[in-house]
């Protein structure tokens, strides 16, 4: 719309006023509607929900029960391993300085060597009794030009007989020494004692093994002398060796008389055990069978 320069009315379109005839300008001032500006968007009060992912409950994966039993087994065959290589490198320190493996870190290796000590203590009698009784019928067979035709061994019964008879007195007999040792000497608890009599046994199943493979190669005789000496260390002088270890240090007794006293303590225990249970060892390791089989 145009407003008319002269008289101001206004007109819809032309180039003359529709009332005054005065001529109308192409630039004259046109009042307009003013535009409505344009609102900036509005953000929407309802956000748009997240999308969520859809999951699907899967159960967990089972293992396999034989999976769980090799690894079991393969954690227990390495574990043996580790204690093996531990105990070989035990064995070999306790060989070049066994007065000084006594801790009680060791311990469980001690009893391993003792063990061990108590199996080949029970076994060498049997094996040479075998070989005892194998030359004796091979003998008695020749010298009668085979009409005598015999046999007689020890099994494994009378090796558990004999392992067990050894072994309770063996551990009688080290555990009267040790409480000696704790009640005169210094020593402060029995894994102390025990771990240093076993390290001083470890020298002594190299002897044992020693005397084994000799009496496997028949030397008898010397086996047999070779088997005494070591037994009787093995036995006697070992456990009194190691109390000797607390009797120096303590302050109660003189450590000569405590080392007199132990000794004197355990012979007196020696000839009751014996006197109680060597008829009973030789009734279980009979051989009058053996005996009467030569009267033909």
């Amino acid at each position: 719309m145009m407003t008319c320069p002269n008289c101001g009315t206004p007109n819809q379109e032309g180039n003359f006023c529709g009332k005054c005839g005065s001529p109308m300008k192409q630039d004259t001032l046109l009042e307009k509607k003013p535009a409505t500006p344009e609102q900036p968007e509005q953000p929407t009060n309802n956000p748009v929900p997240p999308v969520q992912e859809t999951t699907h409950n899967v159960p967990p994966v089972q293992p396999n029960a034989s999976t769980e039993q090799k690894a079991t087994r393969s954690a227990a065959v390495e574990n043996l391993k580790k204690q093996g290589g531990n105990y070989w490198h035990y064995f070999l320190q306790t060989l070049k300085k066994p007065s000084q493996m006594g801790s009680e870190n060791y311990f469980k290796f001690a009893i391993i060597s003792t063990v061990i000590s108590l199996i080949l203590y029970a076994l060498i009698p049997v094996v040479f009794t075998n070989k005892m009784l194998t030359s004796i019928y091979g003998f008695a067979n020749t010298m009668s030009n085979g009409l005598f035709d015999g046999s007689a061994s020890l099994g494994v019964g009378a090796f558990i007989r004999i392992f067990l008879y050894l072994g309770i007195f063996y551990v009688l007999l080290v555990a009267l020494v040790l409480l000696l040792s704790r009640q005169l000497g210094t020593m402060t608890s029995w894994k102390q004692g025990i771990a240093q009599i076993g390290a001083f046994n470890s020298i002594i199943n190299v002897v044992f093994l020693i005397i084994l493979v000799l009496l496997l190669l028949n030397s008898l005789a010397f086996s047999i002398l070779l088997y005494g000496l070591i037994s009787t260390i093995f036995v006697a002088l070992v456990p009194l060796f190691t109390a000797s270890f607390f009797f120096f240090k303590s302050n109660k007794l003189d450590p000569f008389v405590n080392y007199l006293l132990t000794i004197v303590a355990s012979l007196i225990f020696v000839v009751i055990y014996y006197s109680i249970f060597f008829d009973k060892i030789a009734n279980d390791i009979n051989l009058n069978y053996f005996f009467d089989s030569f009267n033909f």
